[in-house]
């Protein structure tokens, strides 16, 4: 019903957080030269406003919270902008959690519990796509509100460390959380050339 539309900021030049308000912005100014076709989601009553006018329904999304730039602060810049969901992390460590790829890594860090409180606070969606298992927990023990996987896949049918186990997917769904799909190749194919 809705596209995502991520700024990552993971191999940002300059700072994490230049990085995405320069993304985002060129991305609302692309936006507003095309409103005949788009819709900036800022609540859940412009999905559907955006289908009764046969216009795309555009979800601003930043791809690992190091864009905050260590401060909860800029969560409510980015909400007034009209960024409504962030990945907690991008596979790697970030000052919120540690990713997937993070051997023997830990949870959410203290920076990302308060983070993770400061978005329900703000009614943002928290994506737990590239988090790794003990952060996933986490991440579903600390927010109040459902939880996303914006672009994630099924470990029983791909072992990649980015996919999720069916125990998170049941608990995503039990908590009122939502599994978007990604068609990267190796996380669907255990034979896929990385």
């Amino acid at each position: 019903n809705a596209a995502f539309f991520a700024v990552d900021v993971t191999l940002a030049k300059g700072t994490h957080l230049q990085y995405a308000l320069d993304g985002l912005g060129f991305f609302l100014r692309e936006a507003a030269h095309s409103s005949e076709e788009i819709v900036i989601v800022r609540r859940a009553a412009d999905i559907t406003r955006a289908h009764e006018e046969g216009k795309l329904a555009a979800v601003l999304a930043i791809e690992n919270s190091d864009g905050l730039d260590q401060s909860i602060y800029t969560l409510s810049a980015f909400y007034e902008i009209g960024v409504r969901a962030l990945t907690v992390t991008h596979s790697t460590r970030s000052w919120a959690a540690d990713g997937c790829e993070v051997e023997n890594g830990g949870g959410l860090t203290a920076f990302g519990k308060r983070m993770i409180a400061e978005m329900n606070r703000l009614g943002m969606l928290v994506d737990v796509s590239h988090l790794n298992d003990r952060g996933f927990w986490e991440a579903l023990e600390h927010s109040t509100m459902p939880v996303m996987a914006t672009h994630s896949c099924c470990r029983a049918l791909c072992g990649h460390p980015r996919n999720l186990t069916d125990d998170q997917l049941k608990a995503l769904g039990a908590v009122g959380g939502v599994v978007a799909l990604t068609f990267v190749p190796e996380f669907i194919d255990d034979a896929a050339p990385t």
